[in-house]
């Protein structure tokens, strides 16, 4: 069983002062996918939503463990901050929990 989870999130400090499109941008983007590649991280979806400044993604994860471990990890590395982040669910799931 997949666990699917819904983040709402800003870039971390690591990416402080980093310039847009640089190499050192691009390394640290490079890390950051190997972090998610690590825990089997399947992206679902990703945007920018201008009215949050924020990005929400979506991504699909072994068990719920595994995409706290790798959460922790982004944050503990500074690689993102976490304004929101929690289980998602479809909502015929959720139907059937509520009915």
């Amino acid at each position: 069983m997949s666990y699917t989870t819904l983040s709402i999130f800003t870039p971390g400090s690591k990416w402080d002062g980093i310039e847009n499109g640089s190499a050192e941008w691009g390394a640290i983007f490079q890390e950051t996918f190997a972090i998610l590649a690590e825990h089997g991280a399947e992206q679902v979806g990703n945007f920018f939503v201008p009215g949050m400044a924020a990005n929400v993604s979506i991504q699909t994860y072994a068990d719920r463990d595994t995409a706290l471990r790798c959460q922790a990890k982004m944050v503990e590395g500074g690689y993102l901050n976490y304004q929101s982040g929690g289980e998602a669910i479809s909502i015929e799931d959720y139907v059937g929990i509520v009915s």
